[in-house]
């Protein structure tokens, strides 16, 4: 079953080039972080495209070293768009791919059309969860437009005890920002979607904690305001499943 819930909105007015951040961590129980048996059941996190098949705790099970390959791959994160140019490019690290793109609708050939003016049409201002989902693809980035844009990861949890897999869950997080015509306020706003948990787990009680922030500005003298939910912003996996939209202005 997928289950999909809007976590948080936040606005930040800022002369900045639009990027959604994206990064959350996970906090393990305080009674399983502080456990001290042997036979204490532990949790592994990886992230990984949002797009990716969920892991299979039966293959696991037979091939524990896969669980090497997914933390070699998880090392290095994308913050930035492959496309990010001048001194914003040397401020995180950027994606070894370049971007997913929106394709407009096409249009008849000219020479098919009366004379007209000359005109451009609005960029889009907008995006929905579903296009983000399916502009993404197995990419970190998607770019509708200058106005609209996302990021999205998969985090999957191997739950272990005595070191082999026991279990595992699952859950996607997007990052779609947008902004509206005529104005300079960015909207970043986070969806928790398709949480699912496999098996011996300790997922409804583990911290999510997202973070989001405008590390760096530029020109120096521009001024900002930034609104919305505080980030970090931890709530549990349970809280997150029950969680309704909100939203701050």
């Amino acid at each position: 079953m997928t289950i999909r819930r809007v976590l948080t909105r936040a606005r930040i007015r800022a002369a900045a080039v639009l990027v959604p951040g994206l990064v959350a961590s996970l906090l393990m129980p305080l009674s399983n972080a502080q456990a001290d048996g042997s036979d204490s059941l532990s949790m592994e996190s990886y992230m990984r495209p949002v797009n990716a098949e969920p892991l299979d705790l039966a293959e696991l099970q037979q091939q524990p070293s896969k669980l090497r390959v997914l933390s070699s791959e998880d090392t290095t994160q994308a913050v930035l768009p492959r496309e990010t140019l001048g001194q914003a490019k040397t401020f995180a690290p950027l994606a070894t791919e370049a971007s997913a793109r929106y394709q407009p609708p096409g249009r008849k050939p000219l020479a098919s059309r009366a004379p007209t003016a000359v005109s451009f049409p609005e960029p889009p201002h907008t995006m929905t969860t579903q296009e983000c989902v399916a502009g993404l693809a197995t990419k970190t980035f998607y770019i509708k437009s200058r106005y609209a844009l996302c990021s999205g990861k998969q985090f999957e949890q191997v739950w272990l005890r005595n070191g082999e897999p026991v279990g595992t869950s699952h859950f996607d997080v997007l990052a779609i920002g947008t902004i509206p015509k005529n104005s300079r306020t960015i909207t970043v706003t986070y969806y928790f979607t398709d949480f699912t948990a496999a098996k011996e787990n300790g997922a409804a009680a583990m911290g999510i904690t997202t973070k989001g922030s405008i590390t760096h500005l530029w020109p120096s003298t521009a001024a900002y305001t930034q609104g919305g939910v505080k980030m970090p912003f931890t709530r549990t996996w349970s809280q997150l499943l029950g969680a309704d939209t909100t939203s701050t202005r």
